[in-house]
């Protein structure tokens, strides 16, 4: 049987096939691409959520408390998330590396060599060595990936993504379907509890490890070339694989509940506060699009997508169409996946099944899109390439092939270009309010250093544009707030933090400064409603009830 896609395989691309030195050459060359692509990272330090996670965690920082810190959330300071695996290897190169960041980005770059040539194994399945080299090597040097190996937390991403291909490879290993009970029970049971222990892999180092049965199960069922089972014979081995690592990611979701006392995880993004229930499904179906543009087209890294109240509120309609669509067709390929699998069923399946997890479509994440959370899904579109060109090449169709390697040589030169942007935090803020001029975080965060540098003039400029792109936003306001008090323009804070408060009623922060401006007004009136509207929300709060009894309230 010879595999397609998306046209048959030439008799002369496959003649080629057989003549290539091997897989060894086919998966080498894409991971070698991928060192020298990142290189330049080495010289960045510690940046965003670097700093938090790694360089500010005390606990992770000897090896006596590490223990203790996989037994809490992975955002320690707030109680979210859980990603043990993904601590664990932190904590260990702080002790090899004495902290110094160059070892985490070299094990960050080890880990996308390493990641590429696994894509390059998994396309050489199912497609000829030059489409599978091909497929690497466009996973090694595409700019969507930059953020998941250039910052250091991006770890998350790189592990999970290595796992769940390694389920996929397991699944889909030319004996992995012919196992049975009687005839080699101890290399079946080898097998299933590989495939346990990688699904729990994926799962204690990023949420999107939940997908882990599905993905082997996949890859199972997928005919490879000369396979002449019965689709029946195939599922039963890759119903024992799906269980298996259910079984591993069960285990972690067990782990989590005790650890966080809930299944669920990073609280929503600001975008899915402001656009609750139905809102918030149509701004996640209009940023569906825009994810696959990302893993399609090469392109620049933007750091931060979050839109401004407008789009959050009111997204593109076509979008929205467009999105439903995508998803539509998602949902069609998967089930014909299952009911006649097929290696570009397989390849798309993979894609889906892996943004699921992070799309918004099922639940709200941090994110409404970002970079790292498509380095996964991209392995889909990195094998779909390949194999297209490899395809064009082969049909002596130049003017595609030489678009490719149009948009291959861009793809190189964003990526390259775009690592010293995660040097350290103010390098990723700068290149954010750059690059992103519509996103509020990047003027917010840039308005935040400036207050803390003395610049109080120059932060007042930013933090008005970030409450210009976000007038919902409650923290936005109180930042702007704070550094109008500072420029002693009382009533512009005033203001500010009178619509903080509508905004967020609990906000005892707000409420808290608000009161003690309208005191200082000497407006008592206002300040005792205030104190009395905050008890009434929390009766915990003791300083309000004091406050409200020495102003006679």
């Amino acid at each position: 049987m010879s595999v397609r896609w998306p046209g048959p395989v030439p008799a002369a691309a496959a003649g080629r096939h057989r003549a290539w030195p091997g897989p060894g050459w086919v998966v080498w060359v894409p991971a070698i691409v991928a060192i020298l692509c990142y290189l330049p990272a080495l010289r960045n330090g510690f940046a965003l959520d670097d700093v938090v996670i790694i360089a500010d965690d005390a606990a992770i920082h000897h090896l006596s408390t590490l223990v203790a810190a996989l037994g809490r959330p992975y955002w320690y300071d707030v109680g979210h998330l859980y990603r043990p695996l993904t601590t664990l290897s932190f904590g260990l190169e702080w002790t090899a590396g004495h902290g110094a960041p160059l070892l985490f980005h070299a094990i960050n770059i080890a880990w996308h060599a390493g990641i590429s040539a696994l894509v390059a194994r998994l396309a050489l399945r199912w497609w000829p060595a030059p489409a599978a080299l091909t497929a690497g090597l466009w996973f090694a040097i595409h700019p969507v990936h930059a953020e998941a190996v250039a910052n250091i937390v991006g770890r998350s991403e790189l592990v999970c993504a290595a796992a769940l291909l390694g389920l996929a490879l397991l699944g889909s290993a030319p004996s992995g379907g012919e196992h049975s009970a009687t005839a080699r029970p101890g290399r079946e049971r080898l097998t299933l509890w590989l495939a346990f222990a990688l699904a729990a892999c994926a799962m204690a180092s990023k949420e999107t490890g939940v997908v882990a049965p599905a993905i082997v199960w996949a890859a199972a069922v997928t005919p490879l070339p000369d396979d002449r089972r019965s689709p029946g014979a195939r599922r039963a081995p890759a119903l024992r694989l799906a269980i298996a690592a259910a079984a591993g990611v069960g285990c972690l979701l067990a782990a989590r509940w005790l650890i966080l006392g809930t299944l669920a995880g990073d609280a929503p993004h600001y975008a899915f506060e402001l656009a609750r229930g139905w809102p918030g499904l149509l701004l996640a179906l209009a940023t569906v699009p825009h994810a696959l543009s990302l893993i399609l087209v090469p392109q620049p890294p933007r750091l931060d997508y979050s839109p401004p109240d407008a789009l959050i509120l009111h997204p593109d309609p076509a979008l929205v169409l467009l999105g439903a669509a995508i998803v539509v067709v998602a949902i069609a390929v998967l089930w014909r996946h299952v009911r006649k699998p097929a290696p570009w069923s397989f390849v798309v399946a993979f894609g889906a099944l892996t943004y699921a997890p992070v799309s918004n479509l099922l639940v709200r994440s941090g994110v409404v899109v970002a970079d790292r959370t498509l380095y996964s899904p991209s392995v889909a579109i990195a094998i779909a390439a390949g194999a297209g060109i490899v395809g064009a090449w082969a049909a002596r169709k130049w003017f595609v092939v030489a678009a490719a390697g149009a948009v291959a040589a861009l793809g190189l030169w964003c990526t390259v270009g775009s690592l010293g942007a995660w040097k350290d935090s103010p390098a990723a803020f700068a290149a954010i309010r750059e690059r992103s001029p519509s996103s509020y975080l990047g003027h917010f965060t840039t308005a935040e250093l400036r207050d803390r540098a003395g610049n109080a003039i120059g932060a007042e400029r930013e933090y008005a544009i970030a409450a210009d792109l976000t007038p919902h936003n409650a923290a936005v306001l109180y930042m702007a707030a704070a550094n109008a008090i500072r420029l002693r323009d009382t009533s512009r804070a005033l203001g500010l933090l009178t619509r903080a408060v509508a905004l967020r009623p609990d906000g005892a922060r707000t409420r808290t400064a608000l009161v003690g401006l309208e005191l200082q007004r000497g407006d008592t009136a206002s300040a005792r409603i205030q104190l009395r509207d905050g008890l009434a929300i929390d009766s915990t709060q003791r300083a309000w009830r004091e406050e409200l009894k020495k102003i006679g309230g």
